[in-house]
């Protein structure tokens, strides 16, 4: 029986996640990925009575779409939205990666996809990417604002690292294309990036 390898990507928003995830499955033949916001959205949209709880009717705007300001606001309520959509995002996930079992490889990109834990255990290999001036752009932070404390960004700097088998710099170039081919497609002579 063949084993689908999945590999997991994560990293901050606007890292490079769904690009990464893009240049693999159209580069890799017989591959498929799977952006896990699309189950978190539908998850979140689930549970708008208990969103309109925590948070009241100001959590959606005009359109329905969720005030992510106000959402961030409150960690401790993002835990008790965590827990009651989590299950529902993994199932999905786990759903969708079953349908594709006739696939040689699986790329899932989350942001949250470490702190998931049964998806991120079905993952054979796990990426982070970074924006290449993330780092420089929260010691600067860190330097310029009193409020922000050097741990706590070092935190946020080491969430999507932590466990994480490669770590790529997105410079927003063909050195970040060149970069996933190389430290997570291992060079496979079968893949061509010239034109990446």
């Amino acid at each position: 029986m063949r084993k689908t390898k999945i590999i997991g990507i994560t990293g901050p928003s606007g890292s490079g996640k769904s690009s990464a995830r893009v240049f693999i499955t159209n580069t890799v033949p017989n591959s498929a990925g799977v952006n896990v916001d699309m189950y978190a959205f539908q998850a979140l949209h689930q549970e708008k009575e208990l969103l309109t709880k925590l948070y009241g009717n100001r959590i959606f705007d005009g359109n329905g779409l969720i005030n992510s300001d106000l959402f961030a606001s409150a960690p401790e309520k993002i835990e008790i939205v965590n827990r009651a959509t989590f299950p529902y995002i993994t199932n999905q996930v786990v759903n969708k990666i079953e349908r594709f079992n006739y696939k040689d490889l699986i790329v899932l990109d989350w942001f949250l996809l470490p702190i998931v834990e049964d998806l991120w255990k079905l993952c054979d290999q796990t990426v982070a990417v970074f924006p290449n001036d993330f780092k420089t752009r929260y010691l600067k932070m860190v330097k310029r604002d009193g409020g922000v404390e050097r741990a706590s960004c070092d935190r946020m700097l080491d969430y999507h690292a932590i466990g994480c088998d490669v770590e790529i710099n997105n410079a927003y170039n063909k050195k970040f294309f060149r970069e996933i081919h190389e430290k997570v497609l291992d060079n496979r002579p079968d893949i061509d990036i010239r034109g990446f």
